[in-house]
């Protein structure tokens, strides 16, 4: 039972290791610029706008930003997989709430028109998120051939998310399976079948640091005592060919064991 929980403990670890960087990695930012149009039907970047950030699925709001003095705004780090609403206001201008932007969005334009300067207050905006209210101003025109291209390349990297989340997850089921299965041959000193379970499981990704390393080790200790009870037993041999032949294994065992 000690062996088993000593290699169940060691790959829980490596694989909270390997969801959290995986997780911290995969991280979009959102590119764009608000833009003010006038009643002469002329634009102009809007200086010092407020955009908020809220979640589709969520009532969790997320960091703020401003606009600069053409417009632009940017988010850093939101995860991909999720819908998000942008919130624009500013002095001179009317609030406007901007939906469906992926993470990973660039180069897109919000367009507000002149008025009073009005800023959603939090609960108005998780009223157009529950669909309770369309009373407020929300952007639904044509995306641009700049927002096309914006929402296409955030389609190609949310795929590329996704290949990259099954495939971890393929490896984290092959993983978890050779753990298992090796730490029980382990534990009922079926040592072959042990070796051969934990070398399937670092081959699931050799290059991993958050596992590789485990199934090394496991697959070391299970070698040495793999070793260690073949010289025990040679100790109870008492014929001298027979005690010559085990005591030999041991040795080629020991240099194997060495060398990985």
């Amino acid at each position: 039972m000690l062996r088993k929980n000593y290699f169940t403990f060691l790959f829980t670890v490596a694989l909270f290791l390997a969801a959290a960087s995986f997780a911290s990695a995969q991280t979009y930012p959102v590119i764009g610029k608000v833009m003010l149009k006038k009643a002469d039907n002329s634009t102009v970047g809007v200086d010092g706008a407020l955009v908020e950030v809220f979640r589709e699925d969520s009532k969790i709001k997320l960091p703020t930003t401003k606009t600069d003095k053409k417009g632009n705004f940017s988010f850093a780090g939101l995860q991909p997989g999720y819908k998000y609403i942008l919130v624009v206001s500013g002095a001179g201008i009317s609030p406007l709430i901007y939906p469906n932007v992926p993470a990973g969005a660039q180069d897109f334009v919000i367009t507000v028109s002149e008025g009073d300067g009005k800023r959603f207050t939090e609960d108005e905006v998780k009223q157009v998120l529950k669909g309770k209210t369309s009373n407020l101003t929300s952007a639904n025109t044509e995306p641009t051939e700049e927002e096309k291209k914006a929402a296409a390349e955030a389609k190609k990297q949310q795929d590329e998310y996704n290949a990259k989340k099954t495939n971890i997850e393929n490896k984290n089921t092959i993983r978890q399976a050779a753990l298992k299965e090796g730490s029980e041959a382990y534990a009922a000193r079926n040592y072959d079948v042990a070796i051969a379970k934990f070398e399937e499981g670092y081959q699931a990704d050799t290059a991993f640091i958050g596992s590789a390393p485990v199934f090394l080790t496991a697959k070391a200790k299970v070698l040495s005592s793999r070793a260690v009870d073949k010289f025990n037993k040679s100790n109870k041999l008492t014929d001298p060919t027979e005690k010559m032949d085990a005591i030999c294994s041991y040795e080629r065992l020991q240099r194997r064991h060495r060398h990985l």
